[in-house]
């Protein structure tokens, strides 16, 4: 019988999924005969539905197994899986080979014409060093095969071919990379780079032993967040961290002490770091050492904090009184990032808790009202006019917030700055009003009513 490529051809009505899915879910001893009944009643017409139900069901409820087994051997489904070997992955991928007690007890006859490509991999992934071993002595596994972690549906997006070794490592069982490694796998570069990834410092440690350079591959342990091991290769290797790591580190609150105690950061690198990371605990701890408004390449605490819309660090930022005042390496204020935030809850905070000059501009002229404008953040074009914001200022283009709205196409903030008394006559450098600029832009349709007055029961065409 031709099995289709595409198994999700085959669609499942809902109401026999669920009769499946009850039989072998709610199996006992008690009502095993009208389990078996029920299922051999699907075997043909959904025959991979049963087998990918069981797999999971196996895998829920372990303490079941002897009972799975049973229904396994009773509806031949070993004799299936030998029929339709086209279909080996699909079950492999859908959970139907991970039970190990599955993967152990299926018959002599099962192993040999089983794909063991498929199952090996599982066993090496789920640390099942019993099945491995029984399987590697059915003398059909070939060690040297490679597979992907998309495959063994760990990464979705890594498709990077890698050894059972490398496999082992990256999940962390030691006892399986010991097996491996005495049956003659290599250790190559990927090897180091997915042991660090994996983070078992037994690993680590027997690499190292055996004279491996992991010092390159430092940033995987800090990336993959593996604290542990970086603290560990920071400390046996000569591993260096780039800057552009440390920020990584500081998802860990104690990793981020570790890295300060040592001198490996600098207490405005570590300040800048734990507020860019929303790690309020290091934040804290660290704010007793340096000033809340330090500077580290040009970035303060709390325009990091901004950058990376790390809201705790923000409002905590606020309460302790930073300056919101400060220009960053970029030219930009706090308010300037405030200014497009989603947070309402953070605005009003900032707004209540600090003195804040909100015509302060940009190197290209802009305000905080600009960039709102343009964002179409109502809440901070409200907070910003109640502070005194000018809602007139040009920018470098001669721009007010009002056209800046009309150049992005947004309702919603024209009609807030109209509201609060914006000019509609004023021009550009390129002497263009608001209402050219919405002309333009093909939104004069959806902008037109809020040029005339409240009482006017019929839109007018926008005019300069």
């Amino acid at each position: 019988m031709q099995v289709p490529l595409d198994l999700q051809s085959y669609p499942i009505n809902l109401q026999n999924s669920i009769i499946i899915e009850d039989a072998l879910f709610n199996v006992s001893e008690e009502n095993y005969e009208d389990c078996i009944k029920k299922l051999n009643n699907f075997i043909e017409r959904r025959k991979y539905y049963v087998m990918r139900c069981l797999g999971v069901a196996a895998m829920v409820n372990r303490f079941k197994w002897e009972l799975y087994l049973r229904i396994f051997n009773d509806l031949s489904l070993g004799r299936l899986i030998l029929s339709y070997n086209g279909i080996n992955h699909y079950l492999t991928a859908a959970h139907a080979l991970k039970g190990s007690h599955l993967i152990t007890h299926i018959s002599q006859e099962a192993y040999e014409n089983v794909f063991p490509k498929n199952s090996f991999p599982y066993a090496v992934a789920h640390n099942d060093l019993a099945s491995a071993k029984s399987m590697l002595s059915q003398g059909t596994v070939n060690l040297k095969q490679t597979v992907s972690l998309f495959d063994l549906e760990f990464d979705s997006d890594n498709y990077e071919q890698i050894s059972y070794l490398d496999v082992a490592g990256y999940c962390g069982h030691y006892e399986m990379f010991e097996f491996l490694l005495s049956q003659g796998i290599s250790i190559t570069g990927k090897t180091c780079r997915n042991v660090v990834r994996g983070g078992n410092i037994k690993i680590i440690a027997l690499l190292i032993k055996n004279k491996y350079d992991l010092s390159t591959n430092f940033s995987e342990a800090v990336k993959y967040h593996k604290f542990e091991a970086a603290e560990y290769l920071l400390s046996n290797v000569d591993a260096d961290m780039p800057d552009s790591l440390v920020s990584f580190a500081f998802c860990n609150t104690r990793f981020a002490y570790y890295l300060h105690q040592k001198k490996i950061t600098t207490p405005e690198e570590f300040c800048i770091s734990a507020a860019g990371s929303e790690n309020l605990d290091a934040l804290v701890y660290i704010l007793n050492e340096v000033s809340k408004d330090c500077e580290y390449k040009g970035r303060t605490p709390l325009v990091e904090a901004l950058r990376k819309r790390s809201f705790a660090c923000i409002k905590h930022l606020a309460k302790v009184g930073a300056n919101f005042n400060i220009f960053d390496d970029v030219g930009h204020t706090a308010w300037h990032y405030l200014a497009t935030s989603p947070s309402t809850d953070v605005l009003r905070t900032v707004a209540r808790t600090n003195k804040i000059d909100p015509d302060l501009r940009t190197k290209n002229g802009e305000t905080a009202l600009h960039l709102a404008a343009s964002q179409g953040c109502i809440t901070a074009i409200d907070i910003l006019v109640e502070m005194g914001a000018d809602v007139n200022a040009v920018d470098a283009n001669g721009r007010t917030p009002l056209i800046r709205a009309c150049i992005f196409g947004r309702p919603e903030p024209v009609k807030a700055l109209i509201d609060r008394d914006a000019d509609k006559s004023i021009k550009d450098n390129e002497g263009k009003t608001a209402s050219d600029y919405a002309t333009e832009r093909d939104v004069r349709s959806a902008l037109a009513g809020l040029w005339t007055p409240k009482k006017a029961e019929k839109s007018r065409r926008f005019t300069k």
